[in-house]
């Protein structure tokens, strides 16, 4: 017997580890997915993606700004004073990651109605005022423009039935099976949403320490695919009209927009790299403003 464990020793120890770590997935799983957090995150850190220049700018929200218009969420009138000065640069595309999901509290209707408002000669005066909202969306319709949706398991009270602006094509069978889905959707208003040239997803999955590692390229909302917010932008930027979406009998393989191809996970999901931070790529909302 001591001869066998002496020769075998080596196997004997490959095989008590191998069974311990299938004993602590089955177990206890959290552990073994913290684990592999863990040495992704590091991942990151010794390997950074770094990258001279970029062609995405960011339009700030930032303190300079809310000291200047106050707090936020903005009148509509601000957004469609940026939006048109940031088209004069012929942007590919234009996302915003923000929602639009009220009526604009500080247009003249409803400013008439949250004051009650009888003096019929400031009603007449106050109604010849442009809305900020048909102001905004009128931006929005000049421009290559796309809004967020974000997957919700509420219903909502509206009954405006939300479509995506992509088409799908699918090759080697339904996405539906494999992505993640939700049974209703939050975004914008129903005008808003209509003008845009593009409607993309902000939905990410629920990390237990909060930290965004990961993003499913396309969604199911009320059984509907969406692209992501990004893959959308590129969708639009490329003055393309279909997303290919390729799978196989185990799930999603590669998700296809002209010329780019990008491969996923079974469940459409796609890790992030992270890149260092550039200040370039920060202009202050104020500053595009004035």
């Amino acid at each position: 017997m001591k001869s066998f464990v002496s020769k075998y020793s080596n196997y004997i120890t490959y095989l008590f580890i191998l069974v311990l770590l299938i004993s602590l997935k089955i177990s206890n799983p959290s552990i073994v997915k913290s684990v592999s957090f863990l040495s992704f995150d590091l991942y990151q850190k010794v390997f950074p993606l770094i990258k001279q220049n970029s062609d995405v700018i960011i339009v700030d929200i930032d303190e300079k700004s809310l000291s200047k218009f106050g707090q936020f969420p903005w009148n509509r009138s601000v957004f469609a004073k940026i939006l048109s000065n940031i088209n004069e640069a012929e942007p590919k595309v234009i996302g915003f990651d923000v929602f639009f999901s009220e009526k604009d509290k500080q247009t003249p209707e409803e400013f008439i109605k949250a004051y009650d408002l009888k003096s019929l000669d400031l009603i007449d005066e106050l109604k010849k005022i442009e809305s900020h909202d048909k102001y905004f969306t009128k931006e929005l319709g000049n421009s290559k423009s796309v809004l967020a949706v974000l997957g919700s398991t509420e219903k909502s009270f509206k009954k405006y039935n939300r479509k995506p602006k992509a088409r799908f094509l699918f090759k080697g069978g339904d996405p539906n099976q494999f992505v993640y889905n939700y049974p209703n959707s939050i975004g914008s208003l129903e005008l808003l949403e209509n003008n845009v040239k593009g409607l993309g997803s902000i939905s990410f999955l629920d990390q237990t320490d909060g930290i965004i590692r990961s993003l499913p390229l396309i969604v199911s909302f009320d059984k509907k695919i969406y692209p992501t917010i990004g893959l959308e932008m590129i969708r639009v930027g490329s003055k393309q009209k279909n997303l290919f979406v390729n799978l196989d009998e185990v799930g999603i393989k590669k998700i296809s927009v002209r010329p780019h191809k990008i491969s996923t996970d079974n469940n459409g999901l796609l890790w992030i790299r992270y890149k260092i931070p550039q200040k370039s790529q920060y202009i202050s909302a104020i500053s595009v403003f004035d």
